[in-house]
């Protein structure tokens, strides 16, 4: 039995651990930085895309203090500060236009301009302004690259 035991502790050891947590059942929870997050929905729309198409989506680079993303149809760029679940970014993107996505991408930048506080729970992040949610993202999964 004992060598049971052991053998069962030295095979959880050697697995990552977010695997093991998945082992426990416990709640994988994302970090807000380094993670790709794609817009589910944004000033109570909720985002569609065409299949094929990308959905706005943004990283924080934790290393760089940068965000990089996409609104739907520009590249958005800039900086960002985190304390707590405070974030604050400033934006900037390129300026091509695209028939019917321009309003969706306003909402992007908006919500991202707006932000004030954040929490996640698993793989869904919610940013809030004011205390009112602005905007829901979903961690983009390893599957999805």
């Amino acid at each position: 039995m004992k060598k049971l035991v052991i053998l069962i502790i030295l095979f959880a050891a050697c697995r990552p651990s977010h695997q093991i947590s998945e082992m426990v059942g416990a709640i994988n929870q994302r970090s807000l930085e380094d993670t790709v997050w794609i817009a589910k929905e944004l000033n109570g729309k909720t985002v569609t895309v065409a299949k094929g198409e990308k959905a706005p989506f943004f990283k924080l680079l934790v290393t760089e203090q940068q965000l990089h993303g996409f609104g739907g149809c520009n590249t958005l760029n800039g900086s960002y500060k985190k304390d707590g679940d405070k974030l604050s970014a400033q934006l900037a993107s390129t300026r091509m236009f695209c028939e019917g996505k321009m309003d969706m991408e306003k909402d992007m930048l908006g919500v991202l301009n707006l932000t004030t506080k954040f929490s996640i729970e698993g793989d869904i992040l919610t940013l809030k302004h004011e205390g009112k949610v602005v905007a829901v993202f979903t961690a983009e999964t390893e599957t999805a690259n």
